[in-house]
């Protein structure tokens, strides 16, 4: 549907990979200078820039609404440098860092982007990569991801951005963004694989919350045929998806 696929493997996990279209996909790049109330949310690349007076951030978010209360067993966020960047050599070092508020890709510049136009020295990342020109660089957003699943953060996407932004010089570095059309094969991805788990009842099983060592836990909503009277004492019992 030019939003997402989930698959099967057949040994109770399950992998979701999205590859939106244009119409899905929600990805920017904001830059400062003179384009700093400039979009560029219709762009075909999401650049990364850090030269003397002029800076490029990039910014990318995935509709995880169709992942359920599950434990999140690794994702990875996958973007391609094409050769459509001044000069052609694009060497670099690239973070990948959470949003710390919400954006809208037709309206966010360099002005009112939720990480602020100050430049970032600390070493808050999710991961940091040194990318080469024609290449997939994939990052490891697993934490990321697996917080927004258990609801202990809220999802407001990830920024590209150069590391450290305090060393200018650096060359562009340009990925294809979700309106990229030369090759769409090309096109961001988000790969998560999940592990599903039962809880059992009497009169069948439902897929739920699971209990994952070391985090919080969310019930999402049970429903089941059997009727019971007003007042009647539930017991539910869980067990861990190791048991026979």
């Amino acid at each position: 549907t030019g939003h997402y696929t989930v698959t099967d493997n057949g040994d109770n996990t399950c992998t979701v990979v999205y590859q939106p279209n244009a119409t899905y996909g929600k990805d920017a790049y904001v830059r400062d200078s003179g384009s700093a109330n400039t979009n560029f949310g219709t762009e075909a690349d999401i650049s990364v820039y850090d030269y003397n007076t002029i800076q490029i951030r990039s910014y990318i978010q995935f509709n995880l609404s169709v992942i359920p209360n599950a434990i999140i067993r690794n994702t990875s966020l996958e973007v391609y440098v094409y050769s459509g960047g001044t000069p052609t050599s694009q060497d670099g070092n690239i973070a990948a860092r959470r949003n710390n508020a919400s954006w809208v890709e037709s309206t966010i510049t360099w002005n009112n982007q939720p990480l602020g136009a100050s430049l970032i020295t600390d070493s808050v990342w999710e991961e940091d990569k040194y990318v080469t020109n024609l290449t997939w660089v994939m990052y490891n957003v697993t934490n990321y991801v697996r917080s927004i699943a258990n609801g202990s953060n809220t999802d407001y996407g990830l920024a590209l951005l150069s590391n450290p932004e305090t060393q200018p010089g650096k060359p562009v570095v340009a990925f294809a963004s979700s309106d990229y059309t030369t090759d769409t094969s090309k096109r961001p991805i988000l790969l998560v694989t999940y592990q599903k788990v039962f809880v059992y009842y009497s009169s069948g099983y439902y897929t739920s919350q699971v209990f994952d060592t070391n985090y919080s836990v969310r019930w999402g909503n049970l429903t089941w045929s059997n009727v019971s009277a007003a007042g009647t004492n539930i017991t539910f019992y869980a067990r861990s998806c190791n048991d026979a």
